[in-house]
């Protein structure tokens, strides 16, 4: 700790590098926290991890960040350098030895793009730039080797050593090279074994496998050995189950490591004949049907026994007698003995169970296994499935009760979704898992929605649509297409990508007219009229809207129908026909609750609050007020930035209007803290009806340009559960 905090002060990358499991992450945590006391803007932790492409790491470092989403005229990284800018940070990236290149690229820039800005990395190996400052972690001394040993083992067996014991256990840990995660390992078979005993299995096994790879470091063996030893202690169930959790990014289920496993019900490999079309879903998002892939229906892997690792022979001896196929409860036997071994970590679960993880050394070992043994495109494949379907699930089931655990779900999952995603858009994937890619990038548009990420949004649907250009003469895959356009150009309106949103839009609604969809023509319907009114022309968007409700009433579309009224309410609004802009509401309303839709229903509240404010009407139960909390209290759950920054600005207005100035100024810090200033040109959100220019300079003239910006700031600085509750309150307190 004194090391890497002076190193800390005197160079701005300094990398934390050593062998996996030698607790350079646990020394990173440490430093961070004393570090960053320092800092004018404290220390930001971003886990890489689980990022398993280069393209994602600038996105994530802007979510570890709490950054805006990216706007489209910016590259990521551009974006990251331009909010780190004035900050006065330390930046720790955690796990970048699978991202070495492209963690070097972006710790070059911004060194030499921002001045306040100090990186603190953990790697495996060197990141590259001259400005590296290297510090290797070494093991454990021998005194706190045996101090963690002999207290993991005190935790799992009363069992009291004796003088040999502490002698032998001296012995083990010089063994493993104080190597905490080996040691922890060992710590586990101290329940079975003395000391004694344990030293002796370490001794048989360790000459043998260290030969594997003779230019690695001794550390590195010491550490193979002891996770081959963990594998060979494995039953035949719990090495293949390890092997095939492997292919997860992050937190797994119960379901999906049943999904993966290779003898799981329908669950097809990537051999599997003609699924280009039925394995990637149908026509239309909603439909329920998924084709043969999901769990129940019928095609297990093709791949046989004698394939997988050691254990597999014995496998398939299992799997013959038990007629191919390992239940629930052989399920369960094996999670629970990986989970014995500490090669499975248990946290808390997701509202449908507990979920599990992998140390990534752990699972690095466990997929080398699954590779060798040639299950490891099976897997893949079976994992790409299972979280297409689970996609699509969450989305056929959006528009409905139950959207904030549908949206915690996916947090949940996001990890294995990128993952899931990179696999079918790599080159050289099959026709079925490019379009299961694309099934997932159009599965996810209201979680981008939600959560206001549509840059990441449109990315990956653009690279969907591409890698699956090929297959566009498929029925199936060519309707999918569509609906990934519409998709696509819906989320690009968000960032104000009006021109990829229109032409998009233009080509979906062609497509989809040619081919009967209806719903499809909706929605691009329903979005030329967004960029239309966005561009100020709000004649041809009253006439796109129209047509895109014809649409959705024609298909049913209950839940595009809704969507279209919030947007075509504020249209209506926004020329001033504040009747009709009302009677959209109310209708929409009434879709809502026979939908028992929650999310998007603030939407219908804000524009009411438009309404209200333009009527003067602040007070009483269907006031300004009260409109404006109903947008604010569901961001209790959702937290979606948009709503947030909407509802805030709606309560500035009328704190204006009623006199209250320094109320006013505050929210709007709060409101443009939510959302970043590129997206509030959409759909008259900053329009002239609720004089906003008159009301700002109103209240530089009153509190004065200095009192002013200080409210704002309040506001803006404010964290947000805080400037949230604070809102809610204002809005009860004045509207009663």
């Amino acid at each position: 700790m004194e090391d890497v905090s002076r190193l800390l002060a005197e160079h701005r990358l300094l990398t934390l590098t050593g062998v996996g499991g030698v607790g350079k992450t646990r020394l990173a945590q440490r430093a961070a926290r004393t570090a960053g006391l320092l800092m004018r803007d404290g220390a930001c932790w971003v886990e890489l991890a689980e990022v398993t492409s280069p393209d994602v790491l600038p996105y994530a470092v802007v979510e570890g960040l709490g950054l805006a989403p990216v706007p489209p005229h910016l590259t990521p990284t551009d974006h990251l350098i331009g909010a780190l800018h004035h900050r006065e940070v330390l930046l720790v990236l955690d796990n970048c030895e699978h991202l070495a290149a492209a963690c070097a690229q972006l710790s070059h820039l911004l060194l030499d793009r921002t001045t306040g800005v100090r990186l603190l990395t953990t790697s495996r190996l060197p990141l590259g730039p001259g400005a590296e400052r290297l510090y290797v972690v070494p093991p454990l001394p021998e005194d706190a080797s045996l101090a963690l040993l002999t207290d993991r083992a005190a935790l799992l067996s009363e069992a009291s050593w004796s003088r040999d014991d502490l002698a032998h256990a001296r012995a083990v840990i010089r063994r493993l090279d104080g190597l905490p995660l080996a040691i922890e390992f060992a710590a586990r078979r101290l329940r079975a074994l003395s000391p004694g005993q344990l030293l002796d299995r370490l001794d048989e096994r360790l000459p043998l496998l260290s030969k594997g790879d003779p230019v690695a470091p001794e550390r590195h063996r010491s550490l193979r050995a002891m996770l081959d030893w963990s594998h060979q202690l494995c039953t035949p169930a719990q090495q293949r189950l390890w092997a095939r959790l492997s292919v997860f990014a992050g937190s797994i289920s119960l379901d999906a490591a049943h999904a993966v496993r290779e003898d799981a019900p329908g669950t097809a490999g990537p051999e599997a004949p003609g699924q280009a079309s039925a394995d990637a879903g149908t026509a239309h998002p909603g439909a329920a049907h998924r084709g043969t892939a999901h769990p129940g229906a019928e095609g297990p892997g093709k791949e046989g026994p004698g394939k997988e690792d050691a254990g597999k022979e014995d496998a398939g001896k299992e799997g013959r007698a038990t007629g191919g196929r390992t239940g629930p409860e052989e399920l369960l036997d094996a999670v629970d003995g990986l989970i014995d071994h500490s090669l499975l970590l248990t946290e808390p679960g997701d509202g449908a169970g507990r979920r599990y993880t992998m140390l990534e050394t752990v699972r690095e070992y466990g997929r080398d296994q699954l590779a060798r043994g040639g299950g490891l495109e099976d897997a893949r494949t079976r994992h790409l499935m299972w979280f297409r379907d689970r996609v699509l699930d969450v989305h056929d089931r959006w528009a409905g009760p139950g959207q904030a655990e549908l949206l915690e779900r996916l947090r949940h999952d996001l990890p294995n979704i990128r993952h899931a995603m990179e696999y079918g858009l790599r080159e050289g994937a099959g026709p079925a898992q490019t379009h299961a890619a694309l099934d997932i990038a159009r599965g996810l548009q209201w979680y981008w929605t939600a959560t206001g990420t549509a840059g990441e949004g449109t990315d990956r649907l653009r690279r969907a649509l591409a890698a699956t250009a090929p297959a566009d003469d498929d029925p199936v895959v060519h309707a999918a297409r569509t609906r990934a356009m519409a998709a696509c150009a819906f989320l690009s309106v968000f960032p104000a990508d009006l021109d990829t949103a229109g032409r998009m839009a233009d080509e979906a609604i062609a497509r989809a007219l040619a081919d009967g969809d209806r719903g499809a023509a909706g929605w691009a319907d329903l979005v030329r009229g967004l960029a239309a009114e966005t561009s100020g022309r709000p004649d041809a968007a009253l006439a796109h809207l129209r047509a895109s409700l014809e649409h959705f009433e024609a298909a049913g579309e209950a839940y595009g129908e809704q969507q279209l009224l919030s947007i075509l309410g504020s249209t209506l609004w926004a020329v001033g026909r504040l009747e009709e802009s009302a009677l959209c509401v109310e209708r929409g309303m009434r879709v809502a609750v026979a939908l028992g839709e929650t999310w998007h229903r603030p939407y219908l509240d804000w524009v009411m609050s438009l309404v209200r404010i333009t009527e003067r009407r602040l007070t009483g139960p269907d006031g300004a007020l009260a409109r404006a909390r109903a947008v604010l209290v569901p961001q209790r759950v959702f937290a979606d930035p948009r709503a947030l920054a909407l509802g805030h600005d709606a309560l500035a207005h009328c704190a204006w209007l009623l006199g209250r100035h320094r109320d006013a100024a505050r929210l709007f810090g709060a409101s443009e803290a939510c959302w970043p200033r590129e997206e509030t040109q959409i759909v008259s959100y900053r329009l002239d009806p609720l004089g906003t220019e008159r009301c700002e300079a109103d209240l530089r003239e009153v509190l004065g340009e200095e009192g002013c910006a200080l409210a704002r700031s309040e506001g803006a600085g404010a964290p947000p559960e805080e400037a949230l509750e604070w809102a809610i309150r204002f809005a009860v307190d004045v509207g009663t």
